[in-house]
């Protein structure tokens, strides 16, 4: 699967902040809803995030997801 650079910045802006936070996954997944073998795959590398938890994921460390246009 390819990734477009938006995809990779995004993916590296999420583990920045979950790496830097000092957050465990445990608390993120509890506070967030997001699965925690899902956070735990994509925090080790084994996986992407689909669009939907990248967003719930992006909230949560205060980022604003708007659609363009």
């Amino acid at each position: 699967m390819t990734t477009t650079k938006v995809e990779d910045t995004i993916r590296l802006i999420l583990l920045g902040e979950i790496l830097s936070s000092g957050l465990s996954i445990h608390r993120i997944s509890r506070d967030t809803g997001v699965n925690l073998a899902t956070l735990s795959r994509f925090k080790n590398g084994k996986r992407g995030m689909n669009t939907s938890t990248a967003a719930v994921l992006l909230d949560y460390f205060g980022y604003e997801v708007k659609r363009k246009g």
